[in-house]
């Protein structure tokens, strides 16, 4: 491997921080994305159940719910939690970034 400068070395270190935001972001939608289908389901299938009369077994997929959106909350929470540590991350080699692109133009 090469050795490149501290700049290069830090424009590197805030593009691969960039990319792992991005990826957080992009789970974070499709957690979103299948938690709405998720409880789209349970509603049609706990109208369905409703309308078949299937009498206790009705109540169910309302007890599924719950659940489905608990573990999406914890997920969501960590997924929060890494997105707000990589801006943390990208807020500090930021000011580097800025002096080299000083240095460079005087």
């Amino acid at each position: 491997m090469e050795d490149l400068s501290a700049a290069d070395r830090l424009r590197v270190l805030y593009e691969e921080n960039g990319r792992v935001a991005a990826a957080f972001w992009e789970w974070r939608h499709k957690l979103l994305t299948s938690y709405f289908a998720a409880v789209g389901g349970i509603f049609v299938l706990s109208g369905w159940l409703y309308g078949q009369h299937f009498g206790e077994i009705t109540a169910l997929p309302l007890f599924v719910g719950p659940l489905i959106s608990g573990v999406a909350a914890l997920l969501d929470v960590r997924n929060a939690s890494i997105l707000k540590h990589c801006y943390s991350v990208g807020q500090q080699i930021r000011p580097g970034l800025n002096y080299f692109d000083f240095e460079r133009r005087n």
